[in-house]
């Protein structure tokens, strides 16, 4: 009888110390800084600027054979299909907005076809094609006013709270556009008697007027 005495009472003593403790945490939480408040956000954007850019890198999609004889040229053709896209991260409801404006969607695939003729070939001359992403980019400026109302701690007490913050983002916008290409003209080792890991001239063609037309050349 003694012994289940005593171990009621080392059961007891043990809850009074745990009750204690957990009375002692709940009385030292911090009070919240900010009590019944709500925010609310108004987007809007601008567009501050328009620029082209390429994406990526320079793709083979054609390599041609060697000429038999001097004046012969080559043509290359190919299709290839790549989506608007945009960077950054659109605020609030303005996906829709921006798209309606630009009159793309992101994400839409567009097809494009490409097709060019080489300069004159000499014998054992041969081309190879590339092209590259391309795409017309809007900087877009959104600006969000936040508005907070509620209360908020100051001291030890809790003040009414009405505040307006601007804050300022920016996206791009990426509208796929027609693709650059890239020829490049080879000497057949197997046919002339130089050879070379190299190509001995290089042209870079944009499209102007929807035809390609060269921009630069190696």
């Amino acid at each position: 009888m003694k012994k289940l005495q005593r171990l009621l009472s080392i059961i007891l003593s043990c809850g009074l110390i745990m009750g204690s403790s957990v009375t002692a945490f709940a009385s030292e939480s911090p009070s919240p800084r900010a009590v019944g408040t709500t925010v609310t956000h108004s987007w809007s954007f601008d567009t501050v600027g328009t620029y082209e850019e390429t994406s990526g890198g320079w793709v083979k999609f054609y390599t041609g054979y060697p000429a038999l004889r001097d004046g012969e040229y080559d043509t290359v053709s190919h299709s290839i299909s790549y989506s608007h896209t945009f960077s950054g991260r659109i605020g609030g409801d303005l996906k829709g907005k921006i798209q309606a404006q630009l009159g793309y969607s992101f994400g839409k695939t567009q097809g494009f076809s490409i097709s060019k003729n080489s300069a004159p070939l000499k014998k054992g001359e041969y081309v190879r094609a590339y092209y590259i992403k391309n795409f017309d980019v809007t900087k877009i400026k959104q600006t969000d006013l936040k508005r907070t109302t509620g209360y908020e701690l100051a001291g030890d007490q809790y003040h009414p709270v009405d505040r307006i913050e601007t804050i300022v983002s920016y996206v791009y916008a990426k509208k796929a556009i027609q693709p650059k290409i890239k020829l490049e003209y080879w000497k057949d080792g197997k046919k002339v008697k130089t050879t070379s890991d190299r190509p001995f001239r290089t042209e870079y063609y944009e499209l102007v007027n929807g035809e390609y037309q060269m921009k630069s050349v190696e």
